[in-house]
């Protein structure tokens, strides 16, 4: 699967979402701001059906990763991207996508444009901003430490239900980049809501920063239905440790300073430092 994502000053001439050219497997979605504002609304839930049947994990039969021969071609809206990548990101959990900088435009021959009607001149026009290519994870034995561990504070009665190391820096598709399995005690909590506020939150600390009050350390948040907590890692990572309950403030505080210096070191062994 490849995606190109395009911008262009003029809408997209058809009606609806998306129009299929030729085929199926090549996909163009409308810049037309109402469709973007439907996408995005219903959290790319319209592609659905559109993406291909995802390899199976043999240990608990979830999807985990594209077939590495699927040759999908889709086009998106910048608009639209990140939550396009999101839906990617939270089917395929095994599939990580990667700047391609030697892809460029296809040729309207290539996509099986003919003609020079308005959608074939409205293609001319299109600008491809970023090509992103579909890399498979590959395993390392220091990330399943790393997993482990995470799975095993969040499993533990400790106040902790939820754990991940996210990269406020990255990209849509890289900013959460380990986390610990979801656990019954969890299901209220939405990770891919938090994913999204990270970059917001580390924009918070810049302006602390501003204000001379220097740079993020750690932070903890009783909330109304739970607890938070963020500690800067080495490499500007952010350390979330959550309490799916309001309830629990000195354990789950008692826990945190406990298994802290236990990430730190499998990140460490991975090269944070």
């Amino acid at each position: 699967m490849i995606l190109f994502i395009y911008t262009a000053s003029k809408e997209a001439p058809f009606e609806g979402m998306f129009r299929a050219i030729g085929s199926y497997e090549r996909i163009f979605f409308s810049n037309n701001n109402t469709e973007i504002e439907r996408f995005n609304q219903h959290e790319g839930a319209h592609a659905k059906d559109l993406l291909p049947e995802g390899l199976t994990e043999p240990s608990d039969d979830t999807s985990c990763c594209i077939p590495p021969d699927d040759g999908r071609i889709f086009f998106i809206p910048l608009e639209m991207k990140d939550t396009f990548m999101n839906l990617l990101k939270s089917l395929f959990k095994k599939t990580n996508w990667a700047e391609d900088k030697t892809s460029k435009k296809p040729s309207k021959d290539d996509i099986g444009l003919v003609g020079s009607d308005d959608f074939s001149q409205f293609y001319d026009n299109i600008e491809v901003q970023t090509v992103l290519k579909q890399e498979e994870i590959v395993d390392d034995p220091r990330v399943a430490e790393l997993k482990t561990l995470l799975d095993q504070i969040a499993q533990d009665e400790n106040e902790i239900d939820v754990i991940f190391v996210a990269n406020p820096n990255a990209d849509i598709t890289g900013i959460l980049m380990y986390e610990s399995t979801p656990t019954p005690r969890a299901q209220n909590v939405d990770v891919n809501a938090l994913e999204m506020q990270v970059k917001k939150l580390a924009e918070v600390f810049k302006i602390t920063k501003q204000a001379n009050l220097g740079e993020l350390e750690s932070s903890v948040t009783q909330l109304t239905g739970g607890i938070m907590s963020v500690d800067a890692l080495p490499g500007e990572l952010l350390l979330y440790f959550i309490s799916a309950t309001r309830d629990g403030m000195e354990m789950f505080q008692f826990h945190r300073k406990k298994f802290l210096p236990q990430v730190k070191d499998k990140l460490t062994t991975l090269g944070y430092k």
